[in-house]
């Protein structure tokens, strides 16, 4: 009995030794690293006690990586990262890689860290993580400072250099400093020779080769020197370009006034200096020329920036100053990616990889509460994610811009978790270049996941990212008048605690010819710039509303805003619009006052009340222009160097005694004794004033009636 239970067991194992599947197993596979330009590749071994046939696989495989199986034991893996691949700063990254093996029954895994470190001499070498490129709008500043900023977390000090800079341009830094800044306040000649302008800035700590980077300084705007309106530019951006030809712009350019004088086209290869080359004209409206192809080899990428400005011919007849210049992208600059003749890769953005949800990239908000990236890119069937924290109380707003025209992009906020859908962006002032989203704020803190990818899996395509969170933002009663269509009606009165919330408040209100309208805005810049404006209706059709179609604009950095149309041209609505200067919020109080129309019929060089609206003359004479009661009549005149100004005002002094004073380029409305240079206040038939320039711009002369006169005039100008 016991010899056969003893039988019946060893049979007992034998067949369970014979159904039994012995699992494969993973040799064991230590963790890796590697610099980027450099190719890490190494074998991945297993064993089967059976001699089953394996199946090998991957989890969290980098893009750019290959794995291949090369037998039943054997598979490879090959990686040759790119200096994206180290990260956003450079300071290196790890990449969490299981392999797997199955013989179809058991499986095995082993789990291992990829780093990847900037390779070569630039390991632990400055990054400069301040913006490349900077807008100056001369219509609200006249100098503009530049704040550069490099990271090296392995460095105590990193000493920085201007190592080519602009005429004019200050360069300030302290020792061993990582922050630098440039300031430049540019000259009336450098505005009137082209609108791009770059300088050069090199980082050295002091262990590693230096490291440069090339800043650029796009000029906008500008003091309106004559009547008209700049050009209009239509373009269509470039998307990315994998041909062996050059790389043809062409832009539509009108101008409302006149004909076009010449377009420029001003381009950068990889961050290098910008190049200039006119573009030629097609007929039509139409210009066109090209960005040369820089010939990459076989697998080489490399980033062009590029923007085109045009110039209109308003001051034909020799008056060159009176030219206006408009360039596109209004702020910034076009940028794509240009890949080698016949290559058919997707270069990635540096926040790669983060194309699952779990890999989505912590983003932070700075001190202004925003958070802004650039240059992203998703490529075909790519998904970008991004995760952002939000503090309790505050609304949360994402935006992306990209060329609807190249592929169009979708951009979806969740909850914390990926899957639970807080809302998907939609045009903004249905532009379909630009998506976006705003969350109402909570009581409580809150993490956001985003998604942003293309409509379709075969999109390719660039986008800038802008993020930020705000405290809550209360409507006033006349919201929502975010457009003229929407304008609230007013009437002369006083409107306290009005609140602009990131959009323009349009109003309309109701005035005869002759009538003057003031209109002052209370407000504390410091919590959020206010800008002020008024439009006729006829204006509205303008392709954009601008300071130069509006009959009053007040654009300053001031405590408040004043604008005046000291007569109104015509019966008919006219509207007042509060622009808040790039999305910011504000509470305010407005005043509007109007001043009946009197029995006094203006002149034709009305309105010319003021500096702001001086009309601009050249020498001649004008007959039969009026002075009405408490008014004046302003005007300027463009002076080089040495040229030699006599203004004459002829009258009959019976009938109202007239007074006239000479004043430079910088006066202001409250400070006329700081900058008057001459003055005429006889008693006789005749004013006269006279100057020699020492300095080029708009010299201005006020025509004014004494203890509040009127009366008609003759007035000559000369220049020599």
């Amino acid at each position: 009995m016991r010899a056969a239970s003893f039988f019946m067991a060893a049979w007992s194992v034998v067949l369970l030794a014979a159904c039994s599947n012995q699992a494969p197993s993973l040799f064991p596979i230590p963790n890796k690293s590697v610099e980027t330009g450099k190719t890490l590749e190494f074998d991945v071994l297993a064993a089967d006690g059976d001699g089953d046939p394996l199946e090998f696989g991957i989890e969290g495989k980098p893009a750019a990586a290959v794995f291949t199986q090369v037998n039943d034991t054997t598979a490879h893996f090959q990686w040759s990262p790119i200096a994206s691949d180290a990260g956003p700063d450079g300071r290196g990254k790890d990449y969490p890689v299981t392999f797997k093996v199955t013989d179809g029954i058991d499986v095995d895994t082993e789990s291992i860290i990829i780093t990847v470190t900037l390779g070569g001499a630039g390991v632990g070498a400055p990054v400069f993580i301040s913006p490349a490129d900077f807008t100056l709008d001369l219509d609200r500043s006249q100098r503009i400072e530049c704040h550069i900023e490099v990271r090296d977390p392995d460095s105590a000090q990193v000493t920085l250099r201007l190592v080519q800079g602009i005429p004019g341009g200050e360069f300030s830094t302290l020792p061993g400093d990582k922050k630098a800044t440039f300031s430049w306040t540019p000259s009336e000649a450098q505005i009137a020779e082209r609108p791009v302008w770059g300088f050069r800035v090199g980082a050295d700590d002091g262990r590693n080769p230096e490291v440069f980077q090339d800043i650029t300084i796009l000029l906008k705007g500008g003091a309106q020197k004559c009547d008209g309106t700049p050009p209009v530019i239509t373009h269509q951006a470039l998307a990315d370009q994998r041909g062996s030809g050059d790389y043809p712009v062409t832009v539509t350019v009108t101008d409302a006034e006149s004909s076009i004088g010449g377009v420029a086209l001003y381009w950068a290869v990889g961050g290098g200096e910008f190049q200039k080359k006119n573009l030629d004209a097609q007929g039509g409206n139409a210009w066109s020329g090209a960005i040369p192809n820089p010939k990459l080899a076989s697998g080489e990428t490399v980033k062009i920036a590029y923007s085109v400005c045009a110039v209109d011919q308003d001051g034909a007849g020799g008056q060159a100053e009176c030219n206006q210049r408009a360039c596109v992208p209004a702020e910034g600059r076009y940028s794509f990616t240009a890949y080698a003749a016949g290559d058919t890769g997707c270069q990635d953005d540096p926040l790669e990889p983060d194309d699952l949800s779990d890999e989505a990239m912590s983003l932070d908000f700075d001190q202004n509460f925003e958070c802004y990236q650039k240059d992203l890119t998703i490529c075909p069937g790519n998904v970008d994610w991004y995760v952002v924290s939000v503090p309790a109380g505050r609304e949360f707003y994402a935006v992306i811009a990209f060329e609807s025209a190249n592929g169009v992009l979708a951009l979806d906020v969740f909850q914390e978790d990926g899957t639970t859908l807080v809302g998907s962006a939609g045009p903004v002032q249905n532009d379909p270049n630009i998506l976006g989203l705003g969350v109402a704020d909570s009581p409580s803190a809150r993490s956001f996941t985003l998604r942003v990818q293309g409509a379709t899996a075969s999109v390719t395509n660039h986008y800038q990212m802008l993020l930020w969170h705000d405290a809550p933002c209360a409507d006033d009663q006349f919201e929502s008048n975010d457009n003229p269509n929407d304008s609230a009606v007013v009437a002369e009165n006083v409107y306290d605690n009005l609140t602009c919330c990131g959009d323009p408040d349009w109003y309309m209100i109701d005035l005869h010819a002759g009538d003057k309208l003031e209109v002052l805005l209370d407000f504390v810049n410091a919590a959020g710039d206010l800008d002020l404006a008024i439009f006729s209706e006829d204006a509205l059709s303008a392709p954009q509303l601008t300071c130069q179609v509006a009959l009053a604009c007040s654009v300053t950095e001031n405590d408040g805003e004043l604008v005046t149309v000291s007569r109104i041209p015509a019966d008919g609505i006219y509207f007042i619009v509060v622009v808040p200067y790039e999305g910011a919020r504000n509470t305010y109080d407005m005043t509007i006052v109007v001043t009946p129309s009197s029995s006094c019929p203006d002149d034709n060089q009305e309105p010319n009340d003021s500096p702001g609206d001086a009309k601009t003359l050249t020498a001649g004479s004008r007959s039969g222009l009026k002075l009405c009661p408490n008014n004046e009549d302003w005007f300027r005149v463009y002076l080089y160097p040495n040229q030699t100004l006599d203004v004459t005002i002829a009258f009959t002094s019976s009938s109202g005694d007239l007074d006239l004073k000479l004043y430079d380029p910088g006066v202001t409305p409250s400070d006329l004794t700081g900058h008057q240079l001459a003055a005429s206040q006889g008693v006789e038939n005749t004013e006269h004033v006279s100057w020699r320039a020492t300095s080029e711009g708009y010299y201005y002369f006020r025509i004014y009636g004494y203890n509040g006169a009127t009366n008609t005039y003759d007035l000559t100008v000369g220049v020599q």
